[in-house]
């Protein structure tokens, strides 16, 4: 039996959102990434993925293989960040330790 064009359609989408990217944050369990953003970053031996949830301030940082959670982080952090010259040295100058952790 042929599924008419727009249940194959459906059926994507469903299958899209419902699995969304999940990771494992440390001390928080499992956070769904969809509504964060997520850029390219340039390559870093410590800091391997950035994701920014605008809408609560929170940012999810990838050290080597363990995601953390850091929470009330201005905008401005996460682009400084970004574009930072070194990826590693702006997390142990600006974030670490700076008053983000989340309560």
């Amino acid at each position: 039996m042929k599924l008419p064009c727009y249940w194959v359609v459906l059926f994507t989408l469903l299958a899209t959102t419902t699995n969304a990217e999940t990771v494992e944050v440390k001390y928080r369990g499992k956070v769904n990434l969809a509504s964060y953003m997520c850029p390219e970053l340039k390559s870093s031996s410590f800091v391997k993925r950035l994701c920014y949830l605008e809408a609560s301030d929170t940012l999810i940082v990838q050290l080597g293989a363990t995601h953390y959670q850091y929470c009330r982080v201005p905008s401005d952090i996460f682009s400084n960040w970004i574009a930072a010259a070194s990826l590693g040295h702006y997390y142990n100058q600006v974030v670490k330790g700076q008053g983000y952790d989340c309560p």
